[in-house]
């Protein structure tokens, strides 16, 4: 059985990884459209799609729970 990431560990990835964090929150925000991040962020599209790349790594509980604290 897999274990749902306390509210510690959620903020810990969060805290750890703002930039990131928020670039992949608002990319699925946006219904996954890629080109938004990085005029958004102003950065090269090869580091936006790699905030994508380590996001779309975590742990399914811990991507929904940051993707649940960062709408709250």
């Amino acid at each position: 059985m897999l274990r749902k990431p306390d509210d510690a560990m959620v903020l810990k990835a969060i805290g750890k990884n703002q930039q990131r964090v928020l670039a992949a929150y608002l990319h699925v925000r946006s219904g996954y459209c890629g080109v938004d991040l990085p005029w958004l962020f102003k950065v090269p599209r090869t580091n936006s799609y790699g905030w994508n790349d380590w996001f779309q790594s975590l742990p399914d509980g811990l991507r929904d729970g940051i993707v649940a604290f960062m709408n709250s």
